[in-house]
């Protein structure tokens, strides 16, 4: 009964070019919905609290320092209590980001975005 009159829930999905369109990450994030803010700290609000978990290019950070606005492809913000699924980090909700490597750049550990080169360098001194 009343069906008709019922929306699903729609999650977003932003291509890089609509993002490039907003020109900066802060206002790339406020169009992912209502009470959804970037700190300029790497960090995305939900409702005023930080999201713990970023989980990008299948790898999991706790914030998105070094990512640009250009390198989204794509965003989701799951903004609810995520922990059954994605553990303790994700309290505050989860941010799944697909971001390109245009230019031959990765995310390293921390975050960064690095040139690939200097990324393998990284790696092969960690390993020494």
């Amino acid at each position: 009964k009343g069906m008709q009159a019922v929306r699903p829930v729609e999650l977003t999905d932003f291509a890089a070019n609509k993002a490039k369109h907003r020109g900066d990450m802060k206002g790339f994030i406020a169009t992912q919905g209502k009470n959804i803010e970037y700190d300029d700290s790497g960090y995305i609000l939900v409702n005023g609290k930080r999201c713990g978990l970023y989980i990008i290019n299948d790898k999991e950070f706790t914030h998105m320092r070094g990512i640009e606005v250009d390198m989204i492809d794509d965003i989701i913000i799951l903004n609810d209590d995520y922990t059954a699924s994605y553990g303790p980090r994700a309290k505050n909700g989860v941010v799944l980001i697909s971001a390109s490597q245009k230019e031959k750049k990765v995310v390293d550990e921390e975050g960064n975005t690095v040139n690939e080169k200097e990324y393998k360098q990284q790696q092969k001194s960690k390993k020494k």
